[in-house]
């Protein structure tokens, strides 16, 4: 199986992920990315995509002033990792279908390819689904049945008096 060797986007299976020390001390979680044989690539592609967990501070981007295990810890979860975040749990991120986005780097004088993000698959709508989101964006209003959200109170609960129409 060939590494992926250009920059774009995959649709990948992430598959046995595994845990390895820095070399200042700190975590990373690999998590192994493969994508699906094609015509071009019969036997798929593969990239290792890297989320380090130490205490260095992000210093661009929308996760500046945060520490690269915070980052690595949202991410993980945001993956399908249940909340909250521990080292154990990295197991249920194996057989993920994610879409890896990778970017040129250079490293010690020489360019590689790297993941540079990782982000969750798209689910696939039904029909209902886009049609909802259709009307929604067209007309305003949405398609699916109302659902009256009043409940009964609870002993030592608030009351909401207010009536809530939410699509389920």
């Amino acid at each position: 199986m060939e590494f992926i060797k250009e920059v774009g986007e995959f649709k990948i299976t992430v598959i046995e992920p595994y845990w390895t020390e820095t070399d200042k001390g700190g975590i990373c979680l690999t998590l192994p990315c493969y994508t699906e044989p094609s015509d071009a690539h019969p036997e798929g592609q593969r990239l290792d995509f890297h989320m380090y967990f130490t205490r260095q501070i992000v210093t661009t981007g929308n996760n500046k002033g945060r520490t690269c295990r915070e980052v690595s810890e949202e991410q993980c979860i945001k993956l399908g990792m249940t909340a909250p975040f521990m080292p154990g749990k990295y197991k249920e991120l194996d057989g993920i279908n994610a879409t890896l986005v990778t970017a040129e780097d250079e490293y010690k004088g020489k360019k590689r390819i790297v993941g540079k993000w990782l982000n969750t698959s798209k689910k696939a709508l039904s029909v209902g689904e886009v049609n909802n989101l259709w009307n929604q964006m067209v007309n305003g209003e949405s398609t699916l049945p109302k659902v009256n959200n009043k409940q009964p109170a609870m002993a030592g609960a608030a009351v909401n008096n207010e009536e809530n129409d939410l699509p389920y």
